[in-house]
């Protein structure tokens, strides 16, 4: 009878004892600035565009999903990198289709690459190398067109890690580090009929940004 009631206090106590912080995951969403190495506005065909993704050594962590620009933030410093799916998505500007652009994979528009870096499932992952989490991303059109590189989705692509505050397991967004996007190539291309300033405005409310290029 002792023994089972000591037994009882302790699976108690174990119970209702606060997990330590090694067992908890910090969520919500931070911004990154990937790197464009080429970013004149037209491009050759044959050429690639080139860009970098890395996560920085301090990041600023908002709580909820989706980003939202202006919201409050808080600075966080990784002391462990672990994996990164950044999604992002190729599209070509299409006058033909409802809304004016197509993904490239569909009609085989262009291929991708990373080095280093690697892909699942058509999408890039980021590799570690001592203290860094990155990848060079080669994008290479196969067709003269209007290009247009972002986000996939509205909540970001994936990041895990460890920092001063606990494990992270969080979603991740990105912007490009170039003032001039673009943008102005891409009405003429999608058509009269079309209008994209509705999509890149509520793109960059959350964070993201939206790379356009030509192809010739």
């Amino acid at each position: 009878m002792r023994l089972s009631f000591i037994l009882f206090l302790f699976s108690f106590f174990s119970a209702c004892t606060p997990r330590g912080i090694d067992d908890m995951s910090l969520g919500g969403t931070f911004q990154i600035k990937a790197k464009i190495l080429n970013p004149q506005d037209t491009l050759n065909l044959g050429d690639s565009l080139k860009v970098v993704f890395e996560i920085p050594d301090t990041i600023f962590l908002q709580g909820g999903i989706p980003y939202n620009v202006g919201d409050s933030s808080k600075s966080i410093i990784l002391t462990d990198k672990i994996s990164c799916a950044p999604q992002e998505k190729v599209e070509i500007a299409d006058s033909t289709t409802s809304g004016g652009i197509t993904l490239a994979s569909i009609n085989n528009s262009c291929v991708t690459y990373a080095d280093p870096g690697y892909f699942i499932n058509d999408g890039l992952n980021l590799v570690k190398s001592n203290n860094r989490l990155y990848a060079k991303y080669f994008l290479i059109p196969k067709k003269k067109g209007v290009f247009i590189l972002s986000n996939w989705t509205a909540t970001g692509g994936y990041f895990s890690g460890v920092s001063s505050l606990g494990k992270i397991s969080c979603r991740i967004v990105f912007d490009f580090d170039v003032a001039n996007k673009h943008h102005y190539l891409l009405q003429s291309a999608i058509g009269a009929n079309n209008d994209i300033s509705s999509m890149i405005n509520d793109r960059a409310s959350h964070g993201q940004g939206v790379y356009v290029f030509a192809v010739k």
